[in-house]
C-alpha cells in the first residue's frame, strides 16, 4: 500500500450495498477486473434496514388488478430460490430464510377487487387460503374480519444474505475513507478520467474504463461530485421496531382500504434472543411526516387495534427513518422498476427494491456490453490487498 498510489481496473462500483454486491458478482463472473469501494460497513444503508421481503409483487395487486411494480416483481421469488439452493447465477445457500411464505389478511372486510383477484386462477401457484384452524399463534391473536391469504413470498436474514453475498468478493471490496475529498478528474467530454480517494488515510487515485455509482443516498453525492444534474429523488419512511418476550412470529401484511399494506410485519430475534417485530407499510409511510413520539403513539394504537388479543406490558419501541432512494420522477411516486442512468463513463443506478438487485446488475451488465466496454486482457488483478469494510449489524441490535 506504502508503495502504490495508484489501481488501474475495468469497473470501479461505489457503495457495497444488495446493488452494488450483487453488480460485483454479475462482472466478475463475465471476466472483468471489478472493485467495490464503500465507506461504511457493507449493506450499511437501505439494504440493512430492509425488512427482508423477496416481494413477488402481491402487495402491489391491492387495488384488484396486477399493476406495473407487481409485473416487474413477479417472477423474483423463483429466481431468488435457484440462488438460495445454490443454482442460481449467484450462490446464496448460506443465507437464512427467515419464512418461505407471508401472510395477507384485513381486519376489515376485505375489498372485493382484491378479494377476486387472489381467488383467480391466475394467483393460485402464489396465494393460498388458510383454513381457520391452521392459522398461526399471531392471526389469532388479531380481530381478523377476511379470508386469511398465504402468499409465496420470502422473507431472508438480511444480515446473512450480506454475508453470503459479500465472502465470495470480499477481496475486490475496499473500505476507503469517510471523506468528502472524492475527486473525480474529467476530461473535456465529461468522462471520469480518474478517481482519487482516501484509503487508510492515503490519497489513491484510480482508473477505470467505467464507474458504476450503486450507493443509495449516496449517489447524490457521487453526482455533485461530477457537477452533474441530480437525477434522484428520496421518499422517506419512519420504520418501527416492537420488542417483546410475547411476540409470536409473523410475517404478513395486515390490508385495509389503501393501496398500501395498513402494516407489514417481520420476525427477528435479537442478539438477546428476544423477538423484534419490525413494522413497515403505510404506517411507515405516514409516519415520514411525523416526529418518533407521534409514529410510536400510532404504531401502539395500530397494533392493539389489529391484535387486541396480544399482552405487551413488556414492550420497548423504537423508530428511525429510511430514506429510499430512487431515480427521479416527475410526480415523485415510486418507479415501477429497478432503474440506470447512463452518462459518459459512468452509470448511476438504484434497485428500487432489493428483491430487484438481480435484474439491475443485469440491466447493468447488459449497458456495459451495448457500449462495448469489454474486460481488458491487459489489466491484471490487484496484486496487494486493501483493508475491507466489515458487515452491517441489525438496526435492532443498535437501537433495542
Amino acid at each position: 500500500m506504502t508503495q502504490k498510489s495508484s489501481i488501474r481496473v475495468d469497473i470501479v462500483i461505489f457503495g457495497g450495498g444488495i446493488a452494488g454486491l450483487w453488480t460485483l458478482h454479475t462482472l466478475l463472473q463475465r471476466g472483468y477486473n471489478a472493485i467495490l469501494l464503500e465507506t461504511n460497513e457493507l449493506g450499511s444503508g437501505q439494504t440493512i434496514k430492509s425488512q427482508g421481503i423477496i416481494h413477488g409483487g402481491l402487495k402491489y395487486a391491492l387495488t384488484g388488478s396486477l399493476n406495473a411494480s407487481s409485473q416487474a416483481l413477479q417472477d423474483m421469488p423463483k429466481y431468488w430460490e435457484q440462488c438460495l439452493q445454490g443454482r442460481g447465477a449467484v450462490d446464496l445457500s448460506t443465507t437464512k430464510i427467515l419464512s418461505d411464505h407471508q401472510y395477507m389478511w384485513s381486519i376489515n372486510k376485505l375489498t372485493g377487487g382484491a378479494a377476486s383477484l387472489f381467488a383467480s386462477s391466475a394467483m393460485r401457484s402464489q396465494v393460498q387460503t388458510v383454513d381457520t384452524e391452521q392459522y398461526p399463534l399471531a392471526i389469532k391473536y388479531s380481530d381478523i374480519h377476511s379470508k386469511l391469504y398465504k402468499l409465496s413470498e420470502l422473507v431472508l436474514n438480511v444480515p446473512s444474505l450480506i454475508r453470503s453475498l459479500s465472502a465470495p468478493v470480499i477481496k475486490n471490496c475496499i473500505k476507503i475513507d469517510a471523506t468528502d475529498n472524492y475527486v473525480f478528474d474529467l476530461d473535456d467530454s465529461g468522462n471520469i478520467k480518474q478517481a482519487h480517494v482516501h484509503i487508510a488515510q492515503k490519497k489513491v487515485s484510480i482508473q477505470a474504463q467505467q464507474f458504476i455509482f450503486t450507493a443509495g443516498t449516496g449517489n447524490a453525492h457521487l453526482i455533485n461530485s461530477l457537477n452533474s444534474k441530480n437525477c434522484m429523488q428520496r421518499r422517506p419512511l419512519q420504520m418501527v421496531l416492537l420488542k417483546s418476550a410475547n411476540l409470536p412470529p409473523l410475517f404478513g401484511h395486515c390490508i385495509g382500504l389503501s393501496a398500501t399494506p395498513r402494516i407489514t410485519i417481520t420476525t427477528h430475534i435479537a442478539k438477546d434472543h428476544v423477538p423484534v417485530w419490525y413494522l413497515g407499510g403505510k404506517l411507515a409511510e405516514d409516519g415520514a411526516k411525523q416526529n418518533a413520539e407521534q409514529v410510536l403513539k400510532q404504531a401502539q394504537q395500530e397494533i392493539k387495534t389489529i391484535f387486541p388479543k396480544l399482552e405487551l406490558g413488556d414492550a420497548q419501541w423504537e423508530s428511525f427513518f429510511v430514506d429510499r432512494a430512487e431515480e427521479q420522477q416527475a410526480d415523485g411516486s415510486k418507479p415501477q422498476s429497478c432503474t440506470l442512468q447512463a452518462q459518459n463513463n459512468y452509470i448511476t443506478a438504484w434497485p428500487t427494491k432489493l428483491a430487484l438487485a438481480p435484474v439491475l446488475a443485469e440491466q447493468i451488465a447488459n449497458a456495459l456490453r451495448e457500449a462495448k466496454i469489454l474486460p481488458n486482457p491487459n489489466i491484471t488483478p490487484l496484486s496487494h490487498s486493501f483493508p475491507a469494510p466489515e458487515l452491517a449489524q441489525p438496526i435492532w441490535d443498535k437501537l433495542l
